[in-house]
């Protein structure tokens, strides 16, 4: 029995998940699944090997190794006991086997629910891209697969294509001693996917475990759906049921009117092409098509990530599955953003928005543009823009990006008359300096809407 229960995992880690009493162990490479453990509390062997220098650089194997602890709390006391956490050198920590018994650490993704309308769904999933495989490893995603949701007598398809590749690990940054870190790696634990033709976007969830949704062939995995789609010139959003049983729900976003605020820099000089003019010099541009990439720089305030702290109730981890959730989060955002100007149509161009990294203010210290500038919840959209400029324009370690996009939990209010806005940026600036703008976060599908038309200015 215990020869069955050892597995040889090759890096990358990627997933760990409980399903039907069985643990799986996803690694991007295979996969490894042990008996059934329901029956008592999950003791697993596993066997990890370090890598070749010849397959993986250095810097990925210390990420591997620190990320052990997160992804197997109890790894942290076994690891401790072995020469690979210890004084070993990188060649012979290349070649050791560490064996760890551990209890495993399960997180599932769920984004807040959007209650609005509700109406029952019916989703079916083909799976048209490994059609013609053998039957495929459990926790992967396609990269490509067709969804049929029928609700209130429709019937549509949807063709989604995968947004990011297979073990795509968006870059997270933090703030540690004063200075801006990149966070330990991370993989996707969803699968990311559009489709244009429908501005949709959607992210799919292997299924927790007392969940179950209809699909064509029960050998394949089954999945929690959540996204945004357009339909009969209305937007819809399809999410899990939230009472935790069986089956989806559609639910017809409201149409709310939005308040927008727009400021223009102090040393803002209008020129016709501007737009035109700066997307040649900083966008990526490819004159044969007509292609303009915008790289968006997402930064998460700490009002949203108490947000998101506060979900993790009954997490032994609960920063890391915080920062994880909000990776997910803010990765989907942008993609949602991205369908939105790709469905642009009727144009000698077209827009593509790229992810150029999230942001996360976990300590107050973090985040000064919001903290230090809102009274009673409640933030004034134009000092809130104004300070946000500043913050980005004094730090040394973000990443690339031709705009950056400020998300506040708190309640954002508008330059006159204390009024409620969704969001604020500056006119025509997009490419320059002051290409940023601030948006009220209400963590559901509301947002994406802000945030793409903020982008626009």
């Amino acid at each position: 029995m215990r020869r069955r229960m050892m597995r040889r995992l090759i890096w990358p880690l990627h997933t760990v998940r409980v399903v039907g009493g069985r643990v799986t162990v996803h690694t991007g490479v295979r996969t490894a699944t042990t008996p059934n453990v329901s029956a008592a509390p999950a003791r697993v062997r596993l066997t990890i090997v370090a890598p070749p220098r010849s397959v993986h650089r250095e810097p990925e194997v210390d990420a591997l190794r620190s990320a052990l602890p997160r992804v197997l709390p109890c790894c942290a006391r076994a690891t401790a006991r072995t020469p690979w956490c210890s004084e070993m050198s990188a060649e012979r920590r290349n070649k050791m086997v560490v064996l760890f018994m551990c209890l495993v650490h399960v997180r599932t993704f769920r984004l807040p629910v959007y209650s609005t309308n509700q109406e029952a769904a019916r989703i079916t999933i083909s799976d048209v891209s490994w059609l013609n495989r053998q039957k495929r490893e459990a926790g992967r995603f396609p990269d490509k697969a067709r969804i049929r949701i029928s609700f209130d007598s429709r019937l549509i398809d949807f063709d989604i294509q995968r947004t990011y590749p297979a073990g795509f690990a968006p870059r997270v940054f933090v703030k540690r001693e004063g200075a801006i870190v990149q966070n330990p790696y991370q993989m996707l634990q969803a699968g990311i996917y559009q489709d244009v033709s429908h501005g949709g976007a959607f992210l799919l969830c292997h299924r927790s475990a007392n969940r179950s949704i209809e699909s064509p062939d029960e050998s394949r995995d089954a999945f929690e759906i959540f996204g945004s789609f357009h339909a009969d010139n209305d937007q819809f959003v399809v999410q899990p049921s939230p009472d935790n049983v069986k089956g989806h729900m559609v639910s017809k976003i409201a149409n709310e009117k939005l308040f927008f605020d727009s400021t223009k820099p102090q040393d803002y000089t209008y020129k016709a092409g501007l737009l035109e003019s700066a997307a040649r010099q900083h966008l990526r541009f490819r004159r044969q098509t007509k292609k303009y990439e915008i790289e968006l720089l997402s930064v998460v305030d700490y009002n949203s990530y108490l947000f998101w702290y506060n979900l993790t109730a009954g997490s032994s981890d609960r920063h890391t599955d915080t920062v994880a959730n909000i990776m997910e989060y803010m990765t989907y955002m942008v993609s949602a953003i991205d369908v939105r100007y790709q469905s642009i149509s009727g144009e000698p161009f077209t827009i593509s928005v790229l992810n150029s990294g999230v942001f996360i203010a976990d300590t107050p210290e973090a985040s000064p543009w919001s903290v230090t500038k809102v009274t009673d919840g409640r933030l004034p959209s134009n000092e809130g823009l104004t300070a946000f400029t500043e913050w980005v324009k004094s730090q040394t370690g973000l990443p690339k990006h031709d705009h950056a996009m400020g998300f506040t939990g708190y309640d954002v209010i508008g330059m006159t008359s204390g009024s409620d806005s969704s969001g604020i940026a500056g006119l025509r600036v997009l490419c320059t300096k002051d290409s940023t703008s601030l948006v009220e976060d209400k963590f559901n599908f509301i947002t994406m809407t802000t945030a793409s038309h903020e982008l626009g200015h």
